[in-house]
C-alpha cells in the first residue's frame, strides 16, 4: 500500500509518501519517504536486508512512524 499525505505535524516536511507491506509472515512493515510519490525512485527505498527493521508492532499506534 502506498499513500501520499500532506503532513500537518509542525516541523514535518510538507508531503510524505508512506509505504506499508505485509510479506508472508503477515507482520506489517512500514516506512516513509519525505517527498511526493511521483518523485520517489528506487534509490529512496530501503535495502532488502532492512525488511525486519521495518516491522511495526501491533501495540504501536502513533502518527509519527
Amino acid at each position: 500500500m502506498v499513500t501520499e499525505l500532506a503532513c500537518t505535524i509542525p516541523g514535518c516536511p510538507p508531503v510524505e509518501t508512506i509505504f506499508a507491506f505485509w510479506p508472508e509472515d503477515e507482520q506489517r512493515r512500514q516506512f516513509k519517504i519525505f517527498k511526493p510519490a511521483a518523485e520517489v525512485n528506487e534509490a529512496d527505498l530501503p535495502p532488502w536486508w532492512m525488511k525486519d527493521a521495518l516491522i511495526v508492532p501491533d501495540w504501536i499506534d502513533c502518527e509519527c512512524c
